[in-house]
C-alpha cells in the first residue's frame, strides 16, 4: 500500500514473519529438546564476557562496534571440571552454536540469519527472549509456539515437539504468508510518490536477527537501485542495542 504513508519509521522490523517464526520455533524446539540441551539465564554472564575477551580488540566497554567480525567459539567454554555458571556443559555449547548459526532449508536456501555475538546480557537480551527463566518460558518460545498453534494449525494440542522445521515453514508460507510477510523490495511506486523510509535494528537484537534487515535493504538496492535507494531509504545499525531499544550500547 504505496499510498498510505508519507514517512515510514520501520524499528527491528518484523518483515518476514513466517521465516522469522520458523527460526524461533526451531531454536525453541533445540533449547528444549533435553535438559542437557537448556541454557539457563545464569550462564549468560559467562558466555557474553566470554564473547568480548574474544572479539574486543580497541575497544573498551560492554559491546561491541560491529559483531560481524567477531569470530567466537562457544567451545572455549566447555568445563574442565564441575559444571557451573562460568562454563558450559557440552550440549549448552551446541545450543549456544545454534542460537548463532544461519538456520537453512534442506535446499541450502537461507531460512533465516542467526544472532550476533556481544550484547546478550539484560532482560532485553538472551534472558528475557531465548532463555526464560525455565525451559519454555521465554518470550521467543511463546511468540513461536502461539503462532504455529493457533495461526498455522488452530490447534490448541500442537507441541513443540511436533516441529519440523522445512514442513513447518512451507505450512507457515501456505497458510499466512500472503497477509503476513510483507517481503517484496520493489519500493518504486512509493518512492515515486516521495515515500521516505528509515530503517533501524540494534545489532544485538535477540528477537529479531539485524542480518534480515541488512538482506531486506540490499533487497531494495538490488530492485530499484543502488542510487535510487539512497535518495528515499536510510538504515542504521546501533551497536550494542537490543530489541527495539535497550542493551550495553544504549
Amino acid at each position: 500500500f504505496p499510498g498510505d504513508y508519507d514517512g515510514i519509521l520501520a524499528g527491528a522490523p518484523a518483515y518476514n514473519w513466517t521465516s522469522l517464526l520458523s527460526r524461533a520455533t526451531a531454536m525453541a524446539k533445540e533449547l528444549q529438546s533435553s535438559p542437557e540441551k537448556y541454557l539457563p539465564a545464569s550462564k549468560v554472564p559467562a558466555i557474553n564476557e566470554a564473547v568480548l575477551a574474544a572479539c574486543q580488540k580497541n575497544e573498551p566497554g560492554a559491546f561491541l562496534a560491529d559483531p560481524r567480525a567477531c569470530r567466537f567459539s562457544p567451545d572455549t567454554l566447555v568445563c574442565k571440571g564441575a559444571e557451573s555458571d562460568a562454563c558450559l556443559a557440552p550440549a549448552q555449547t551446541g545450543s549456544v552454536k545454534a542460537l548463532y548459526a544461519d538456520s537453512y532449508l534442506s535446499s541450502g536456501q537461507l531460512l533465516y540469519p542467526g544472532l550476533l555475538p556481544g550484547g546478550e546480557l539484560g532482560g532485553n537480551g538472551w534472558p528475557g527472549w531465548i532463555t526464560g527463566d525455565k525451559p519454555g518460558a521465554s518470550a521467543g518460545a511463546a511468540y513461536a509456539e502461539g503462532y504455529f498453534r493457533n495461526l498455522v494449525y488452530a490447534d490448541p494440542n500442537w507441541e513443540l515437539k511436533s516441529f519440523d522445521l522445512e514442513r513447518d515453514w512451507n505450512a507457515a508460507q501456505e497458510k499466512t504468508g500472503n497477509a503476513l510477510d510483507a517481503v517484496n523490495p520493489d519500493l518504486r511506486a512509493f518512492k515515486a510518490r516521495g515515500g521516505k523510509l528509515i530503517l533501524y535494528h540494534g545489532w544485538n537484537d535477540p528477537a529479531i536477527s539485524p542480518l534480515a534487515t541488512i538482506d531486506y535493504y540490499n533487497s531494495v538496492e538490488k530492485t530499484v537501485g543502488r542510487e535510487e535507494t539512497k535518495q528515499f531509504v536510510r538504515l542504521f545499525l546501533v551497536a550494542g542495542m537490543q530489541h527495539c531499544g535497550g542493551g550495553p550500547g544504549p
